[in-house]
This record gives C-alpha cells, structure tokens and sequence, in this order.
C-alpha cells in the first residue's frame, strides 16, 4: 500500500489507495486480498482521486488529471501550470480544483477551478482568488474549499469555501472560518455537509 496515502476512492468494487509511494507508482489496488500496481502508476505524488462516470481519475503534483484505462493511465487535457489538490463529478462535468492558475500553455486562464468539456479544460464558474484544496459534489451544488477568499475578479466574500451552482458562485453569507486554509469537506448520511 502507499506510504503516505493522499486519497482513497472504491473502484470496480475495489480499493483505490493513492499518494506518495515507489514499489506501486504512487497508487494500487487492493483487490480484499493483495496490493497490485495499476499499469506503471503515476510519475508523482496523487493528491486527488475521482469517479466520474464511471471511470477512475487521478491527479497530484505532476500538475495533470489521467484517466485509467482498464491497462495504462492516460492523461486528460493539457497539464496546469500547478498541482492538482482535488478532483469531483458535478454537474456531468469533471472538474479540478489546485494550486494552478493556467494551462501549462499559459494561454488560457485556469483561477484554480476548471472542469473538462471533453476536449479541454475551461475555467469554472469566473476562476477564483486562492487555491483549491477540496472539492465536494452535493445535489446541485459544487462546495470548493482552500485558500479563497472571492472569486478571481474579487466579487464575493469567501471565507476559505463557497458553493458554484448552475448560476455561478454563492454569494450568500458564508460561515466564518479561522484562519488558514480549508482543507477537507464531507457529507453526512443525511445529506448535511461538513465544513
């Protein structure tokens, strides 16, 4: 299993563990029985995992989104210019929040939240001023936490996560949170989620 594991995500059934780890390259999967390497792994640490249509993504620090192919990963859309911290299934979109602020071409405005259109990553919602630390797919609403504190044209008031929806970002009042970066969002049972 990885050493220091970043990510889990259940896959086909079985257990995907992800992060910084040699023997496997950095992800395997645990199967109830043994560990067994996915094709050659990823190059760097995995930060992120996501099931997205019923296919396995996975990102990290070597600042692109791959998709695992039943034998190899193959990569989705050009890299950032920054390391993916999370990945989440919204809206039928796939989309990836970090620490990146354009395409690896810097060409194209990437405010730490994009989603893949099939083609190409395209900055979502109006980008944001801070980066992504975790993304969480509730009903109708992307929750987006990290270091933001407004959208990227500094509309809005968002203390470390906000809410994108169809409409675009929540600006509604948000709860205070200390200061720092928030780091992880979860989902009760019930449907609450946790800040």
């Amino acid at each position: 299993a990885p050493e220091r594991v970043s990510a889990m995500a259940v896959f086909q059934g079985d257990l995907i563990a992800a992060g910084r780890e040699n023997t496997f390259g950095n992800i395997a999967r645990w199967d109830g029985t043994a560990w067994s390497a996915m094709g050659s792994g990823l190059p760097q640490r995995v930060l992120a995992l996501c099931v997205h249509k019923d296919e396995l993504y996975a990102a990290g620090l070597d600042s692109a989104v791959s998709r695992w192919d039943g034998s190899a990963w193959q990569q989705v859309g050009g890299r950032f210019n920054g390391p993916v911290n999370a990945l989440a299934s919204f809206s039928g979109y796939l989309h990836a929040g970090g620490a990146f602020t354009l395409n690896s071409e810097d060409v194209l405005d990437q405010r730490y939240l994009s989603y893949f259109n099939g083609e190409s990553w395209q900055e979502a919602g109006t980008g944001l001023n801070g980066s992504v630390n975790a993304l969480l797919s509730a009903g109708d609403e992307l929750y987006v936490g990290g270091d933001i504190t407004a959208d990227a044209s500094g509309n809005g008031t968002f203390p470390k996560w906000t809410r994108l929806s169809v409409g675009g970002f929540s600006n509604e009042p948000h709860t205070q949170l200390e200061d720092g970066s928030l780091e992880g969002i979860a989902q009760l049972p019930d449907g609450r989620v946790i800040i």
